[in-house]
């Protein structure tokens, strides 16, 4: 059984972080990371990464942006990750002579890819060990993030590294079942799926356009039961049925209450 490393990025920027206040979702981050460990209990050897600067700057933000304890929310997310963490700042897999890139699909260029990021590139070019990326603001069209790897001296580089990447604690849930479980049947599957932009209203969840139809999906899981499935809408955003986790839709599950914004 492989090691599973997961990496969170918290928000830094001012309109990050009024957002997470103005929806309330700083707890929520909280709820999610509880709900990733109820999953992962004894299943998988796992274990949270942070970078603590990146920690801090949440919670100054929190307090001079929100007003907001910023103590109470370090100590609820300290709480959430509990023992399986580390502090990227004490771990030494990257090499300090070589500079990592984050390549921008949208923008067309290359930044330098925080610390977390290199250290998740390295680890993922281990061998028995998976790396996901769950971020906590940062919404985008892609399910990767590409990092690149590079230095002058080094003749086998540039490298390129693909980190699984995740908005949400459902989406991660959707794929580490996908991978740990062999389903067949996954939104992340480029053949069949296109990620938006859009977002769920109520869960956060990311919506994908079938391709095929056009129809739109997310992932959908209710942890008190476990039921799992997907919501499905048309084209115009009415909502079509609930499909299992193979991806079967069930018209009879039709909502006429239910729809999402297009």
């Amino acid at each position: 059984m492989n090691s599973l490393y997961i990496f969170l990025l918290f928000p830094e920027s001012d309109e990050e972080v009024l957002d997470l206040c103005y929806n309330s979702d700083c707890n929520l981050i909280c709820h999610n990371l509880d709900l990733i460990k109820s999953i992962l209990r004894g299943k998988e050897r796992y274990e949270f990464f942070y970078d603590s600067e990146n920690i801090s700057e949440f919670k100054n933000k929190v307090q001079q942006i929100c007003d907001g304890d910023e103590s109470a929310i370090f100590k609820l997310i300290r709480n959430s990750i509990g023992n399986h963490s580390k502090n990227v700042e004490k771990v030494q897999s990257i090499e300090r002579d070589c500079t990592y890139y984050l390549w921008k699909l949208s923008s067309g260029y290359v930044d330098c890819a925080n610390k977390e990021l290199a250290v998740a590139a390295e680890y993922s070019n281990q061998e028995n060990v998976d790396v996901a990326v769950i971020s906590f603001y940062k919404k985008g069209k892609r399910d990767v993030l590409p990092v690149i790897k590079d230095a002058h001296h080094h003749k086998e580089l540039p490298k390129l590294y693909l980190l699984e990447y995740f908005e949400s604690a459902l989406s991660f849930i959707e794929w580490y079942k996908y991978t740990s479980e062999n389903r067949k049947f996954n939104l992340r599957d480029v053949s069949r799926f296109e990620k938006t932009h859009r977002v769920y209203s109520e869960s956060k969840e990311p919506i994908y356009k079938e391709i095929d139809t056009g129809y739109y999906w997310y992932y959908d899981y209710y942890h008190k039961d476990n039921k799992e499935h997907y919501e499905v809408f048309d084209k115009k955003g009415d909502h079509l049925g609930e499909a299992n986790i193979n991806g079967n839709l069930d018209s009879s599950k039709k909502d006429r209450n239910k729809r999402i914004t297009l």
